[in-house]
């Protein structure tokens, strides 16, 4: 079975670095789109309504931030592996974003 395109998507663990390579390697057996990806979770489902209520209170931009810190994350990670191709940072639902790409 031979795949036209391949996203990638990781998170900011350990394992993300090993999730790369595996996908690399299967794009290089044919001519396969890669999309390097990661989802930002929404501050209220990480840390609930009420912790997220105080923490939008002292801190505003935490999603933006959060996103910004992802998206450097994935720049790097494309660089370590010599990876040249879309990246995508988004905040939401992981499972929702990912099938929307």
């Amino acid at each position: 079975m031979a795949f036209k395109n391949i996203i990638i998507a990781v998170d900011n663990s350990d394992e993300a670095s090993q999730v790369v390579s595996a996908a690399k390697e299967i794009a290089s057996k044919d001519d396969v789109s890669l999309v390097l990806m990661t989802v930002v979770r929404p501050i209220m489902y990480t840390y609930g309504p009420e912790q997220a209520g105080l923490m939008t209170m002292h801190y505003v931009n935490f999603e933006e931030e959060a996103a910004k810190a992802a998206a450097e994350n994935l720049e790097t990670l494309a660089e370590q592996h010599s990876l040249t191709c879309k990246k995508v940072t988004v905040v939401g639902q992981p499972a929702q974003e990912i099938r929307k790409q």
